[in-house]
């Protein structure tokens, strides 16, 4: 007797990811013009790439981007990703429609009082660092992806430690300052921390409260 084999095709079926493999968050291109809380304040010689975003305990969330960026800049700038985390939501509220926060409506009234032209409906809103020397160490892509999924638009600096940190910087979606503004903005570092930044061009405003300082650098 003559055995028939039964061959089964599936032309098409689900991918079943596992309980912490996750899709990466949406990231819209930057706009223009940008609005930035400074979140961290780094004062060190040099940031490294394993400060940005530690190795050992954050292997297991590799494949989860969301959860992973919750520990950039766990062991340098603890307060990083909670204060990352509201302007995240700020820009997700702002695309949603939702409307700005009284923060942010603050920040657009004392621009416009100052003739600083304005467009708060197509201004991204982000978090941004301030450091001396970002980026040393090793070519970790997650040094800069973590940051952006975070929320962050740019990062300031006097220079950056590697050309791939700032390249992966470009590539994600942060603009990558450096020198020609940070020697200014260090005159004002005590306010710095927890402060928006408007950036439009070759302006930066830093609003911090009722107290508020317009830079202008060609």
């Amino acid at each position: 007797m003559k055995a028939e084999a039964v061959i089964s095709v599936r032309t098409y079926t689900d991918l079943k990811f596992g309980p912490n493999i996750k899709d990466w968050p949406e990231m819209p291109a930057l706009t223009d013009d940008l609005l930035v809380k400074v979140c961290s304040y780094i004062t060190d010689p040099v940031t490294t790439t394993d400060e940005l975003i530690p190795s050992g305990e954050t292997s297991s969330y590799r494949s989860n981007p969301e959860r992973l960026s919750e520990f950039a800049l766990s062991r340098r700038a603890p307060q990083y990703v909670s204060r990352s985390k509201v302007m995240r939501q700020m820009e997700r509220d702002r695309r949603a429609g939702k409307g700005l926060a009284e923060e942010v409506k603050a920040v657009y009234a004392a621009l416009t009082a100052a003739g600083v032209k304005n467009d708060p409906e197509n201004t991204d809103l982000g978090s941004t660092i301030f450091a001396n020397m970002p980026g040393d160490g090793s070519a970790r892509e997650q040094a800069a992806s973590c940051q952006r999924v975070m929320g962050a638009s740019a990062n300031f600096a006097k220079a950056y430690a590697t050309k791939r940190y700032r390249s992966n910087c470009i590539n994600w979606g942060m603009t990558p300052f450096r020198n020609e503004i940070f020697a200014t903005l260090e005159k004002v570092v005590d306010r710095l921390c927890d402060t928006i930044c408007s950036l439009s061009n070759n302006v930066i405003s830093s609003i911090t409260g009722r107290d508020w300082i317009i830079e202008v650098f060609n």
